[in-house]
């Protein structure tokens, strides 16, 4: 009886075919599937974590890409609904020393800012173990400072002198040095940049350039103008000038009753030393019990004033 349905019927055997083969094609899948395993999802997930010094993550080809800025990208945490009066710590010095950074970082509050030199070399294991910690880190521009060519803040430094390209591209090479930095800084370890501060129209053009790039700008200078054009603050005391025992104790003293009258501070150490550590943490463990917050750097920082924010 079904011997004569093929003919009459060419429709149904080609349909029949069809389905077979779709069968087959699934079979195959999960015979491969089960030997080969799932696709390893690891590169994508690496390449997901991963941000340029600029801020952009990718998260491969054709995915979707995050625009976040460096200074909320690698801020480090910090609890926004604690009100407590904040302090925070930026502390100069990092990366020339890998035995003092190292020894530093693991010694030293997740809450302390460190700032790596850009002439600095092989940092990655150290900024790597900044991140683990919690912290996050900042990076200095060389700049003119006060007594210059007394006092030097290196071959690749901003000077009041030179001209623009000179300036712009000794300001590239110093922000091409590392990565995962939330902001820089024109302290370099106890220089601080005072000439080319004043500098006018070249200050200025470097402003605009780290607000490009979204980072944030810490201005050593203590009680210094908000800094115009980008997103940050200046400090309000300087904590190893001298490196004595019971002067660092008198001005993290200081320091707390300046937080008390202004609504926060921001203390800063150009060099890491034992005996500086030493007081620093203690009189760190002692702020809770005073009704202060140890912040990172960046929970303490400001916007520019309106007319300066960057045009969209």
């Amino acid at each position: 009886m079904f011997s004569g349905m093929g003919p009459r019927h060419p429709g149904l055997r080609a349909l029949a075919w069809f389905w077979a083969a779709v069968i087959g094609v699934v079979v195959l899948g999960a015979v491969a599937l089960l030997i080969l395993g799932p696709p390893d999802a690891e590169p994508d997930r690496k390449l997901a974590q991963a941000a340029s010094a600029g801020g952009q993550a990718a998260a491969g080809s054709g995915a979707r890409r995050t625009e976040r800025p460096p200074m909320d990208l690698y801020a480090a945490p910090f609890d926004k609904a604690d009100r407590r009066i904040r302090i925070g710590i930026l502390f100069a010095g990092f990366g020339m020393s890998r035995s003092d950074t190292m020894q530093a970082i693991e010694s030293l509050p997740a809450a302390v800012s460190p700032v790596f030199s850009p002439y600095a070399t092989n940092t990655a294991d150290m900024m790597a173990a900044a991140r683990e910690k919690g912290m996050e880190y900042y990076i200095s521009i060389p700049m003119e400072p006060q007594g210059y060519p007394l006092n030097d803040a290196g071959p690749r430094s901003l000077l009041v002198g030179e001209d623009a390209e000179k300036n712009s591209a000794n300001l590239a090479w110093a922000l091409g040095r590392q990565s995962g930095f939330v902001g820089v800084t024109n302290a370099l370890g106890n220089l601080r940049g005072e000439r080319f501060a004043a500098a006018g129209d070249a200050y200025t053009a470097m402003l605009a350039e780290i607000a490009r790039r979204g980072l944030l700008y810490i201005d050593a200078r203590p009680s210094a103008s908000p800094p115009r054009l980008v997103f940050g603050r200046s400090i309000d005391m300087i904590i190893d000038e001298p490196p004595i025992r019971d002067d660092i104790d008198q001005r993290l003293a200081d320091l707390e009753k300046m937080a008390r009258d202004k609504g926060s501070a921001l203390g800063f150490i150009g060099v890491i030393r034992p005996v500086t550590i030493e007081r620093l943490n203690l009189w760190a463990n002692l702020l809770p019990g005073h009704g202060l917050v140890l912040a990172p750097v960046s929970a303490l920082t400001r916007p520019p004033p309106r007319n300066d924010l960057p045009r969209q």
